[in-house]
């Protein structure tokens, strides 16, 4: 009985998760949304390098991003609006760039309302 448990825990856990797919991961819904990028932001900053890389190789790596403020690029990962029409939850992966437009470090910025 107990593997039975411990199966259907890891199946669970491991659907949590998904492979980097450029395709899928700049797919948008009928809303705007990115529903892949949540399960693949994992894959993305553990086993994609960032950190070094020009912007031209982000872009090709990543796509366009959502956003772009002063050396940063902004991709949003999810934003959750509840029964609102403003956000009550975001969350984004955002790439630092040095002078040279080499990417110097990325972070995961989550904020709620």
């Amino acid at each position: 009985m107990n593997k039975y448990y411990l199966m259907i825990l890891l199946f669970a856990l491991s659907s949590c998760q998904q492979k980097f797919d450029k395709n899928l991961w700049s797919e948008r819904n009928d809303l705007g949304m990115y529903p892949n990028r949540k399960s693949m932001l994992d894959d993305v900053v553990k086993n994609h390098k960032i950190k070094g890389q020009s912007y031209k190789q982000i872009i090709e790596l990543l796509g366009k991003s959502t956003g772009l403020e002063d050396n940063k690029l902004y991709y949003n990962i999810i934003t959750d609006y509840g029964w609102d029409i403003d956000p009550i939850y975001a969350k984004d992966l955002i790439i630092t760039f040095n002078r040279d437009s080499i990417a110097t470090g990325f972070n995961v910025k989550e904020w709620k309302h």
